[in-house]
Formats: C-alpha cells, structure tokens, sequence
C-alpha cells in the first residue's frame, strides 16, 4: 500500500501538467515546421512562365486564402509572353521570394485545434484560376522544364 501526502500529489498533479503542456508545444512547433517546409516546397516545385504562380501561394490557418496579386502576371508584355521571352522556370528565387515575403509571420498562427492551407489562387491573364492546369498537366500544358508538374500530389 502506498501513502501519497496532498502536498506530494499536488507536485506530481503540477509536474505532469508541466510535461503535457511541453509535449503540447513540442508537437505544435513540429506541425508548424512541417507546413513551413510544405509551403517552401510547393513553391519551389510550382511550374513558372512569369511566376505569378509561384508568387501566389498563401499560407492561413482556420481557412483558405484565395487572394492573389497579379504583379508578375503583368510584367511581360503580351507579345514577350506569346513568344516565351523571359519565361521562368520553376524554382525561380524571386518569385518564391515574393510568396516567403507575402506570408511571412503568418505561420505563428498555427495551433493544432485548426486546420492549416497552402492555396493558390493565381490567374491567368483571362482571369482564370491556374493551379489546377500547372498541377495536372492536360495535353502537355507544361515546358519541358517546368515538368512534371504536381508540386501538391508529390509534396
């Protein structure tokens, strides 16, 4: 038979609080370090012409933010962009700049009670979303050295 004292039961009560919510910490900066990278990653892997796509990823906790800035989408003339002049490549560092820059801080937010989303809203001069084009790749709708595309389904 074991004999607790109250004063004894009170530190092992406070200790494993203590531990719980250390552990509790732990896995929150382990979830935040994780959608860092899948944000960075998917960046890196997104298929560019100008890199508007890459520039329009965005990073929110709770629900998607489907907002976009068309910068890089307008800065080709039309006639450079039908002739592919200055057309990117993925990887492109300023556009993943752009992207970093725009959601900096915006990871602190991440807890485990919600859900966190990397969207991407960018448009295509007509005003159509394109993610879903650089992702699936229809009819070859990719340089070769923006393939294989699917920067989401690999990630």
């Amino acid at each position: 038979m074991f004999l607790i004292k109250p004063e004894e039961a009170k530190r092992f009560s406070n200790a494993l609080d203590l531990a719980l919510l250390e552990m509790t910490n732990e896995c929150i900066q382990v979830y935040r370090g994780l959608a860092v990278a899948m944000f960075n990653y998917v960046a890196w892997e997104t298929p560019q012409w100008t890199g508007n796509a890459a520039a329009n990823w965005n990073f929110s906790v709770g629900a998607p933010d489907l907002t976009s800035d068309s910068t890089l989408k307008t800065s080709q003339s039309v006639v450079d962009r039908l002739m592919g002049i200055g057309a990117l490549e993925k990887g492109n560092a300023e556009a993943v700049q752009i992207a970093a820059g725009r959601n900096e801080g915006r990871q602190y937010a991440v807890t485990l009670a919600a859900p966190t989303y990397i969207a991407n809203a960018a448009q295509e001069l007509d005003g159509t979303v394109y993610a879903s084009y650089l992702e699936e790749n229809p009819n070859n709708y990719l340089r070769p050295e923006n393939e294989p595309g699917a920067m989401m389904s690999r990630g």
